[in-house]
């Protein structure tokens, strides 16, 4: 699950940092201290992956923690996986539980996976495989891969869900469309 979340912290990172632009930590930096919260969100990735500045969880938390506090979704979801790992703050489930919501309610269809994993397993908040499935559904509605694989499995199981392995392809199937 560790690789899992890794790896989408890193997906989800990819598509938003536009490093052929050019734009450089200082002019970042700049946008960021003038409450550009993709400037903030980018300078966190920069220093998450050491990516042109030296790599530092703790700064990448610090600038995913303003990009969130913008309002950008997927700063909250950056930041969520980090407390859900540990990594540059202290582990915290209950807080990466509230930062999942927040990506989740600002349509980071990511956040909605991540949030549904934890209502899966019961970290940070009580077990519910239905509130895991509606996640998931959420998510795969929202057109990430990683949702409707969840959701598939949950059919697949019958967890939460009549069992039925024919939504379990389809809900596989849609994630590779």
């Amino acid at each position: 699950m560790r690789r899992v979340l890794t790896v989408l912290l890193l997906i989800g990172t990819l598509g938003v940092v536009d490093f052929a632009s050019a734009q450089t930590p200082e002019e970042l930096t700049k946008a960021c201290q003038q409450g550009n919260a993709v400037g903030c969100f980018n300078l966190g990735v920069m220093y998450y992956n050491g990516q042109g500045v030296t790599q530092d969880n703790f700064k990448a938390v610090e600038f995913y923690q303003k990009t969130c506090d913008g309002q950008e979704a997927m700063g909250c979801f950056n930041l969520g996986v980090m407390y859900e790992k540990g990594d540059g703050v202290t582990q915290d489930h209950f807080k990466a539980v509230e930062l999942y919501r927040q990506a989740c309610d600002g349509k980071n269809a990511r956040g909605c996976t991540n949030l549904g994993v934890m209502y899966s397993k019961g970290k940070g908040v009580t077990q519910d495989s239905f509130k895991a499935v509606e996640l998931y559904r959420k998510a795969c509605d929202g057109q990430f891969g990683g949702g409707c694989w969840q959701l598939g499995w949950m059919y697949e199981q019958g967890n939460s869900v009549r069992q039925s392995v024919a939504r379990f392809t389809s809900q596989i199937a849609s994630q590779r469309q």
